[in-house]
């Protein structure tokens, strides 16, 4: 990120006393201040420990969502609607997500452009300013570098942790 011009930081650059007995709350409250210091949240939401996004990436992209950040995603399934994409993970298991008692999940026929992942994380993206997902962290930087060259100042960028 650095070398496209980006000051960046991640959850991840913290110090901070694992042992500590108010651990959880420090990494929240820092957590939260790097969202509040962030120009774009930059979060991979590529499933996690299951077939969707890690839930604390979830909820900082709420978070980021919330406060008006522009939000710039990436997941290896970009191009794979999370119902398509769904149906192939848990094709060995016969049935998945009670498909029958919900046959519409992820799948509105009004939908036209189903997202890789659920619709809140798809339609956040897609309504913050120039929001967009893309398949990995380096076209998500490089399509930040592309809008910030000849601009001067570079954006803060927060890369939340995901997956």
């Amino acid at each position: 990120a650095a070398a496209l011009g980006f000051e960046a930081f991640s959850p991840l650059d913290s110090e901070v006393d694992i042992y500590d007995e108010k651990i959880t709350r420090t990494i929240f409250d820092i957590n939260m201040d790097d969202i509040d210091r962030c120009d774009v949240v930059v979060a991979n939401i590529e499933a996690f420990r299951g077939c969707c996004v890690d839930d604390g990436t979830a909820f900082e992209l709420g978070a980021a969502f919330a406060k008006g950040k522009r939000i710039v995603c990436y997941t290896p399934t970009v191009g794979v609607a999370l119902k398509e994409r769904l149906q192939q993970d848990f094709a060995e298991h016969g049935e998945w997500l009670q498909k029958d008692e919900y046959p519409g999940t992820e799948d509105f026929p009004g939908c036209k452009q189903p997202g890789p992942v659920n619709l809140m994380i798809t339609e956040a993206v897609r309504a913050s300013d120039r929001g967009a997902i893309f398949e990995t962290f380096e076209q998500c930087l490089e399509f930040l570098a592309e809008e910030k060259r000849g601009e001067g100042e570079p954006a803060n960028v927060l890369s939340a942790a995901g997956a």
